[in-house]
């Protein structure tokens, strides 16, 4: 399976395309994800993903719910298990736990 993202709002050009057809044969799927504006000054786009996909598409802004759905089935596709829900964030930052390093005896 090839899956591509979008690089901006418009879909692949031709050539693009083109050269995707040519894997077609050779692959299970070839699937063109949308291109999902707010992720491009994001800093963690991988957790407002994971987010996405632990949400139903009823509850998604619009412009979201195309990528949810291609996602999803991208994810159905490999017989990956559900995504779980993210536990909330917290808004004060979290320190590591301090490293003990661990004698064999």
């Amino acid at each position: 399976m090839v899956a591509v993202t979008a690089a901006d709002a418009s879909w692949p050009s031709r050539p693009v395309t083109a050269r995707l057809r040519l894997l077609e044969p050779h692959t299970s799927a070839v699937v063109v994800l949308p291109y999902v504006r707010r992720w491009r000054d994001m800093a963690t786009p991988l957790d407002d993903l994971r987010d996405l996909l632990a949400r139903p598409l009823t509850e998604l802004p619009r412009q979201l719910r195309r990528y949810a759905a291609t996602a999803r089935e991208l994810h159905t596709a490999l017989g990956s298990p559900p995504v779980p829900p993210r536990p909330p964030t917290r808004s004060r930052a979290v320190r590591p736990a301090p490293f003990v390093e661990r004698i064999p005896r």
